[in-house]
């Protein structure tokens, strides 16, 4: 993979509070890369550092071989605030001709038009539309200038599923054409079904990344089994307790509820299901729950999100 950005060792500071401190990360082409955190943890200061709205930091943002506060950016990164950075009273097409003449890239302007769906609207005033469309004009204008790297500050919170989804359709197509695109997002499905690689942020720090997969694998805990079944389970405890990778057995009359090592769930449930064969207990209900983002969150950081 092609390294677009490397952050090292990234800190800010406002005044006198240190607000990112000890950030490094790096960046690829073709890659979503998630920012996961609670309020106030330093993810939006980091992205006003990547994207140059800050250049009082410590530590290095590299892109390629230029330090971010020499790099002209503007034909590099496309920032998409949480706030709205168009004005209420132009037009679509308005705002988006406006900004791309500021920019020098006219042509563009159709064509986001139409890769983004807003033909509809093009002579809607923006101040009209609905929540998504608004989010969608939001990205039409960090995308002027074709970013390679695209920066986006919690792009779909307070939507409906549908424009959701039709913002994550959008963001894939961005990584399939190559742009390396940074997430920040309270939403965790949304973290573990777009992010390529995610990175915990919290007082400022990235305290560990990795893929969705390797984190829940490694920070996750054990998959959680509960049961009810047909009759007194107390029997089949010490046959349960045998079975490897089973953990933590827990009986209270028909109730029956352990712990399992993830990867091993099939193969454990297959084995219990000898076990309560032979005790003649049937499964009522059963009630399986995975690890999640949530929990890495809760045994990594020590709160949620």
């Amino acid at each position: 993979m092609t390294s677009l950005v490397r952050v090292t060792d990234l800190g800010v500071r406002y005044f006198h509070k240190q607000v990112v401190a000890g950030c490094s990360f790096e960046l690829f082409a073709g890659e979503i890369f998630g920012l996961l955190g609670s309020n106030g943890s330093g993810k939006s200061s980091i992205l006003r550092a990547l994207c140059g709205l800050n250049h009082d930091y410590s530590g290095s943002i590299r892109f390629g071989n230029v330090e971010a506060r020499y790099a002209d950016l503007s034909r590099i990164v496309g920032f998409v605030p949480q706030d709205y950075s168009f004005y209420r009273d132009f037009t679509v097409e308005e705002n988006i001709r406006f900004f791309a003449k500021l920019s020098g890239n006219v042509p563009r302007v159709h064509l986001l038009i139409e890769e983004l769906g807003l033909k509809k609207y093009a002579h809607t005033r923006a101040g009209t539309l609905s929540g998504g469309f608004q989010r969608l004009l939001n990205i039409s204008l960090a995308l002027i200038n074709s970013p390679k790297v695209v920066l986006l500050d919690e792009p779909t919170v307070g939507l409906d599923v549908g424009m959701r989804e039709g913002i994550w359709a959008l963001l894939e197509r961005l990584r399939e054409e190559g742009c390396a695109i940074v997430l920040t997002t309270h939403y965790l499905e949304e973290a573990e079904y777009l992010c390529d690689r995610i990175a915990l942020v919290d007082a400022g720090t990235v305290h560990l990344s990795g893929t969705p997969k390797e984190l829940i694998n490694q920070y996750g805990g054990n998959t959680l089994v509960a049961m009810d079944l047909s009759a007194d389970a107390s029997g089949a405890v010490t046959a349960v307790k045998a079975i490897p990778a089973v953990l933590d057995v827990k009986c209270a009359s028909n109730q029956l509820s352990f712990e399992c090592r993830n990867g091993e769930v099939v193969d454990a449930l297959s084995r219990l299901n000898q076990v309560l064969s032979a005790k003649k207990l049937k499964v009522i209900d059963v009630n399986v729950r995975e690890p999640s983002l949530n929990q890495v969150f809760l045994n990594v950081i020590g709160h949620g999100l």
